[in-house]
């Protein structure tokens, strides 16, 4: 193999792996389904905590809009969380939503981030 196809093929084996870990594609309509049945009694309809059950909450509900709460997040850092809870937090486990309404959950609540990512 010479030198000159090195490069090509490093850049080939990240595109596969970055196109086999991107999987399916999310339906944002579903995850707001979702959110609005389950996130929005807490988390408020426009994702800054100050839905309808928030403010009896101490601490208060995760406020999506700030840029401080998503510095480090992905989608799988989030749904894990949805999925596990949050201990000392009114947030619980999630555990029986599937994997793709988690997708579709995290893919809905990245329209929150205020830097528009």
């Amino acid at each position: 193999m010479s030198r000159s196809a090195l490069p090509l093929l490093a850049l080939l084996a990240s595109l596969l792996a970055t196109t086999a870990v991107a999987g399916p594609k999310t339906d944002t309509s579903a995850g707001k389904a979702t959110y609005e049945a389950q996130c929005l009694i807490c988390h408020g309809m426009a994702g800054d905590g100050m839905g309808p059950a928030g403010a009896a909450q101490k601490p208060a509900p995760t406020d999506f809009t700030t840029a401080a709460w998503w510095e480090g997040k992905t989608d799988t850092t989030i749904m894990g969380a949805i999925r596990r809870g949050s201990a000392g937090t009114s947030m619980q486990a999630y555990n029986k939503l599937s994997r793709e309404d988690l997708e579709n959950l995290a893919a809905y609540l990245q329209g929150f981030r205020p830097d528009g990512q």
